[in-house]
């Protein structure tokens, strides 16, 4: 008789220890879930990814005569990049304004220090074989940022990429010039997602291995 009711409250226990929840955190861009680039093992920093030399960025990903943003990750930080042109390919001299707001974080990089502004403007003018841009980092674990790109001068193309696995090869270039639209937000919340729990495991191991004693005594 006790084995009989032992069952059933095994597998009321199971029931209740696997609908544990975890947290994960979703990342989107002007609302659709994106992926970041990994940068752990690639760089030592977000700074070192953007790679300033030549008065450019060299990270890979630039494209002509066009603005790039993307999402980077690193120790579990993250990172906004926003590059104008590509060094040393032709592009036209040309200039931008952006203006900036966000939950959390700050400046962390600029092509040019004196295109800073500790009211979230800045303005970037670059010549024809160089890029301009920045890196905001510095973010909370939920956070909004948004930014607001004006003054266009020499672009012709604007892109977000999006990293399909995280790494470099999987990248995709969502074109955003035919959305018509100049405002741009990325923001990470968390998520909680049913999880089954080690004691959940055990409990089903258990109830498997009491049943078919069970069985064997019948």
């Amino acid at each position: 008789m006790k084995t009989k009711l032992l069952l059933p409250i095994l597998v009321s226990l199971l029931l209740l220890t696997t609908s544990n929840q975890a947290v994960s955190a979703i990342i989107k861009f002007n609302g659709n879930e994106v992926g970041a680039i990994d940068l752990n093992g690639i760089s030592s920093s977000f700074e070192e990814f953007y790679d300033y030399r030549n008065a450019s960025a060299n990270t890979g990903l630039e494209i002509v005569n066009s603005v790039v943003m993307f999402i980077g990750e690193l120790n579990d930080e993250y990172a906004i990049f926003t590059i104008a042109n590509k060094w040393n390919s032709g592009g036209a001299s040309g200039h931008l304004g952006v203006n900036i707001t966000a939950s959390s974080g700050s400046v962390s990089f600029a092509d040019d220090s004196n295109e800073l502004s500790n009211s979230g403007n800045l303005t970037f003018y670059w010549g024809g074989e160089f890029t301009d841009g920045y890196i905001y980092s510095g973010f909370d674990d939920e956070f909004t940022f948004t930014q607001i790109l004006n003054s266009f001068k020499g672009i012709e193309g604007l892109y977000f990429v999006n990293f399909l696995d995280g790494t470099l090869g999987s990248q995709s270039y969502s074109d955003l010039i035919s959305i018509r639209n100049n405002e741009f937000t990325v923001s990470r919340t968390a998520q909680a997602v049913n999880a089954p729990s080690t004691i959940g495991f055990f409990l089903l191991f258990s109830t498997v291995l009491l049943a078919t004693r069970i069985r064997a005594k019948r």
